[in-house]
This record gives structure tokens, sequence and C-alpha cells, in this order.
């Protein structure tokens, strides 16, 4: 068994190495990503349910993203509190940065209103991935 985890933990050091960080760097990346999850829980956990959206509010289309006739989707990853506020939101795949549109879709998404989700049938946080989608008409 430590041969296994010495191997893991050598492959992960030169993962972080050929990706051009530093192993401690690379461990204090996933550190982040659970500070952001916090003790949220995964949709895809066993006697988790979704929460449901009640409330939603259409981001903003920027006049410059439309002169830029950017069209498409921005995915967030949002921590839904046991009642149902938005706690936290990050970009997980970004459509636009530069014109504002990315940070249009956490506004509004801030704004959202959710049934809270459950763990074992009690009201519990739960990481989301949420999509909002920009087309021009």
């Amino acid at each position: 068994m430590q041969t296994r985890t010495a191997a893991l933990a050598a492959g992960t050091a030169l993962m972080a190495v050929l990706l051009g960080v530093t192993p401690a760097a690379w461990q204090q990346a996933g550190q982040e990503t659970d500070a952001f999850v916090g003790g949220a829980h995964r949709i895809t956990e066993a006697d988790v349910v979704a929460p449901v959206l009640v409330k939603q509010h259409a981001p903003r289309y920027t006049s410059e993203a439309m002169r830029a006739k950017i069209q498409g989707v921005v995915i967030v990853e949002a921590v839904i509190a046991a009642d149902g506020a938005v706690a936290r939101t990050r970009i997980k795949e970004s459509l636009d940065a530069e014109y504002g549109l990315d940070a249009n879709a956490l506004e509004a998404i801030h704004q959202w209103e959710f049934k809270p989700g459950t763990y074992k049938s009690d009201p519990a946080a739960i990481l989301v991935e949420l999509k909002i989608e920009y087309r021009l008409h």
C-alpha cells in the first residue's frame, strides 16, 4: 500500500511540474477548490436532492458584447445554501470576461432563489452547475 501511495504522490508531483507549477502550488490549488465547496454536498452524492429554482433574473447583455456579437454559454458553479440563497459562485467556463458577460451572469445568479436542496431529507448546502445562455435575436 505504501508503494502505491508513494507512486501516486510522485505522479502528482510530476504532473505539477509538467504543468509548470510547483507541487506546493498544485496542492494549494486543490485546497482552494475545497474552500469554495466548503461543506456543500455534490448532486452526485447518494441521498442528495438538488435545489429547485423558484425565482430567476435574466443577466444583462452588455452593449459592447452585442456590438462584438458574442453569443454562447457561461457555466457557473454555485453553492446553494440550506435556506435556498445563493451563497457562492464562480465561473467554471467563461464566455466573455472582457465585455462583462461573465460578471453579469454571476450578478444575476446571486439574485436567484431556490427551494433548498436536501441531504438525507434535511436542508443542506448543495454545489450545482448553472448555465447562462447569451443569444442575439
